[in-house]
């Protein structure tokens, strides 16, 4: 009798001192889940290239330790009814990151969902690495996002929606990348998506940074880091832009020509579900429009004229700009035949229309959307 009381005494004892224990490392076992693919190939790569055992952690953070220099990095969450089991993997996935130096900036934008503002206050008592501000009714991504913005007093700012998730060695390679540029104003890197069934799959392999890319689509997001004096100095994100507002924010950074390194690794795990655009992209029709104010809006800042739409062609999200062209310009199109050097061909063209000012260059793999993209 005596034995079974001491028992039970000792189970809530220690299920106490767990409940309020720190939580600062992920699990063998979930870094193991965290690595599982639905794709079979996809799964083999991730076995050679994207697995991390606990060791690897451990050896991250030592390594983090041991730095004389550590930026400090605030990650910004607005957070709106959030499914209670994504929100808690998202801030699971910062708490449990193998660089320390860290804060996570948590906005509730006016949650009605009780489970969603329970969790929240619950957490920020345990874990003084979080901060929270709740806005007594729904503002809207864009006054969220500035409202974290001006909480964060990190070197550099993470964006993290609040049904994903980072990988958990994210915030070293960020740190590492600064450490060792530390000119750099803003960093990306790869992502994949977590499908309806909590695994990883459809991988974006990023090219490095390109401006002109940039127009057709916010091929960057998910993760970019911005240096903090940068966003600062953009005033932060723009209101009435809401689901495109970060595709706005790059634009506009564009134009101070900052300084913006990739990192050609994994590092955001975007989660698909039926209220997000991963899973069905016409579940919030505005993100499109938003997208198009936000090319049209950079074109007249670059005193450029044209027409702005959604490409047809290719996934929504992307956007083709068809530029008004000028009267006083002469264009020259010139079709590659492969039988020839290609720059000499480019040489010759030039040589032989000397008043051309621009060549439109068309061969076996580049070739016009239509007839109507040539005039």
């Amino acid at each position: 009798m005596l034995k079974n009381l001491l028992k039970k005494y000792w189970q809530k004892i220690l299920a106490k001192k767990s409940e309020n224990q720190l939580i600062n490392q992920p699990t063998e076992a979930e870094l193991k889940r965290w690595a599982n693919s639905e794709w079979i190939e996809y799964q083999a790569w991730l076995f050679h290239h994207g697995f991390l055992s606990l060791y690897d952690w451990q050896q991250l953070r030592d390594n983090a330790l041991s730095w004389q220099h550590r930026p400090f990095l605030s990650v910004v969450t607005p957070v709106y009814n959030t499914d209670s089991n994504y929100l808690r993997e998202c801030i699971y996935s910062v708490q449990t990151q193998a660089y320390p130096d860290w804060e996570m900036c948590l906005v509730d934008d006016g949650s009605d969902n009780q489970a969603t503002v329970a969790y929240l206050q619950a957490l920020v008592i345990k874990d003084s690495r979080l901060r929270l501000r709740h806005f007594p009714s729904h503002q809207g991504i864009c006054h969220a996002t500035n409202q974290a913005l001006a909480m964060a007093c990190g070197e550099y700012i993470v964006f993290l929606d609040h049904d994903d998730r980072l990988a958990p060695d994210a915030l070293y390679h960020i740190a590492d990348t600064l450490r060792n540029h530390p000119d750099t104003d803003i960093i990306y890197s790869d992502r994949d998506s977590i499908s309806e069934n909590g695994s990883r799959f459809m991988h974006l392999f990023k090219p490095d940074w390109s401006p002109e890319t940039l127009l057709s689509g916010n091929y960057l997001f998910h993760l970019v880091v911005y240096r903090r004096e940068l966003l600062e100095q953009l005033g932060g994100v723009r209101i009435g832009l809401e689901g495109s507002q970060d595709y706005d924010l790059i634009l506009r950074a564009q134009e101070i020509e900052p300084k913006v390194r990739h990192i050609p690794k994994v590092l955001y795990h975007w989660r698909q579900h039926k209220q997000s655009i991963a899973l069905a992209e016409n579940v919030k029709e505005y993100v499109y429009s938003a997208g198009v104010r936000a090319i049209q809006d950079t074109l007249k800042r670059r005193g450029l004229q044209g027409n702005v739409s959604e490409n047809p062609h290719l996934w929504r999200g992307h956007y083709r700009i068809k530029l008004n062209q000028s009267p006083s310009n002469r264009y020259q199109c010139l079709h590659l035949n492969t039988l020839q050097d290609y720059a000499v061909q480019i040489n010759q063209a030039f040589e032989h229309d000397t008043d051309c000012d621009c060549l439109v260059i068309l061969g076996p793999s580049v070739q016009a959307v239509d007839r109507e993209a040539l005039t």
